[in-house]
C-alpha cells in the first residue's frame, strides 16, 4: 500500500504530492507577512514630512542623502524577510518526514 507523503494536503495546492509542491495560502501568508508591516510604518508616519526609517538620513550630505536611505530601506527588507524567513523554517520544523520524491542533492 502506497503511503501518502503529505498527509495534510489541501486542495489549495499547485503540484500536490510532490516535493516542489506551493500551497496557495503560502503565497497568501507571504504577501500578508511581507507587505503589511511596511503599510502600516507609512500609515502611521502619513504626518511626517520624511518617514521615521529616512530620519537619519538628513545628517548626511545632500548627495550621498539617497544612497543613506536606499541602504535604509534594503536593510529594512532584509529584516523583514530575514523574519519571514525563520518563521517559515520554524513552522517547517513541526511538520512531518520529507517527501518521497525529494531529490537527494536537497540533502
Amino acid at each position: 500500500m502506497h503511503e501518502d507523503p503529505f498527509p495534510c494536503r489541501t486542495p489549495l495546492t499547485l503540484f500536490a504530492g510532490h516535493w516542489y509542491q506551493l500551497p496557495l495560502l503560502e503565497v497568501l501568508s507571504a504577501s500578508l507577512a511581507l507587505v503589511t508591516p511596511i503599510l502600516v510604518l507609512r500609515r502611521i508616519d502619513e504626518s511626517r514630512p520624511v518617514p521615521w526609517l529616512f530620519t537619519t538620513s538628513g545628517r548626511t550630505s545632500a548627495p550621498a542623502r539617497p544612497s543613506v536611505r536606499l541602504l535604509a530601506g534594503v536593510g529594512l527588507a532584509n529584516v523583514v524577510i530575514l523574519a519571514y524567513l525563520l518563521a517559515n523554517v520554524a513552522i517547517a520544523e513541526l511538520g512531518g518526514p520529507s517527501p518521497s520524491d525529494m531529490p537527494t542533492w536537497l540533502w
